[in-house]
Formats: structure tokens, C-alpha cells, sequence
């Protein structure tokens, strides 16, 4: 699959996708160790879950609170009995940083330095993730960057293909 911004050629085909964690979270039972797309209940959430899987692409989730977590890796995201309620918003720019340098490092060990990585996050996860990756020399494309999040919705619905059982 090529990928196109603007008519310009970015990459030939997307190796992983990054997919940014929302607020709306299933309540499960905390003594079971839950994948991502069971825990997160948003629909844009689900959309660009979706978009990607659709396209066969590799994803893990921005998480604020495990960083990057894999699409097929069981984890245990409660506090208290309750799902964690934390929010990259609730950082300093500073905390952000750090947030994304221990998410580079994660990346840095998953996914080899020189693949194209698509990124389907909101600012605050890009911020200082990006500069990161684009120093590994990682080939980001955000295909909804500038777009509100009822035109994301929009996106996701047009550009995701249909897949046939």
C-alpha cells in the first residue's frame, strides 16, 4: 500500500500503527488481565481500531498509563478494582516528555528503527513522541493531524475497508 500526504509519496506501506488510549473504559473484572480493545470503550477509539485492522497493520496503544501496549498483550489497567483514570493532560510538558521517552524506548525494542509508523493519537501523544521517532529515523504519518474529532469519526468511516469473512 503506498501512502500519500498532500500527493506527496510518504511510504510505501505502513509496519505499525500507534493508536492514543481514551477515557470511556469498559468496567471488567480487575482480577483478569484484559486486551486493549477490551478495555477501551470510545468510538473513535473503536474507528481507528478498526481503520487499522482493516488494513492488516500491526497497532499498540498510547497508553497514559502503560505507555505502549500491545494489541495482543494482556495487562491489568485497574487501580483499586477500578479502571485507572489517568490522563497525559494531566502532566506538565515536562511529564510528557518523560512520558514519551519511555515510549520511544519501548518502540526502540519492538519495532526496528527505519519502519513507518502511523499514528492515530491527538496532539498531546505526538507532541514529543514524534521529534523522538523521527531521530531513530522512524517514518511517522499522522493521516488525521489538524482534523477535530468529528472529522476524525468521518475519516475513519470513509477510509476504512470492509472486510469480508
Amino acid at each position: 500500500m503506498l501512502v500519500y500526504y498532500k500527493g506527496l509519496r510518504i511510504v510505501d506501506a505502513i509496519d505499525h500503527a500507534l493508536i492514543g488510549c481514551c477515557g470511556a473504559k469498559l468496567y471488567s473484572d480487575p482480577s483478569r488481565a484484559v486486551l486493549p480493545a477490551d478495555f477501551y470503550a470510545s468510538d473513535l477509539f473503536r474507528k481507528r481500531v478498526r481503520y487499522v485492522e482493516s488494513r492488516g497493520i500491526p497497532w499498540s496503544v498510547l497508553s497514559s498509563r502503560m505507555h505502549l501496549w500491545g494489541a495482543s498483550e494482556k495487562c491489568y489497567p485497574w487501580v483499586d478494582g477500578k479502571p485507572y483514570d489517568t490522563s497525559l493532560s494531566e502532566l506538565t510538558s515536562e511529564g510528557r516528555r518523560f512520558w514519551s521517552l519511555i515510549v520511544t524506548q519501548q518502540i526502540y525494542v519492538t519495532i526496528p528503527p527505519g519502519s513507518a509508523i502511523e499514528i492515530h493519537a491527538g496532539e498531546m501523544y505526538r507532541q514529543h513522541l514524534i521529534p523522538l521517532l523521527e531521530r531513530l529515523e522512524y517514518r511517522v504519518v499522522v493521516p488525521t493531524k489538524g482534523l477535530g474529532i468529528g472529522k476524525q469519526l468521518q475519516w475513519y468511516t470513509q477510509n476504512t475497508k470492509t472486510v469480508v469473512a
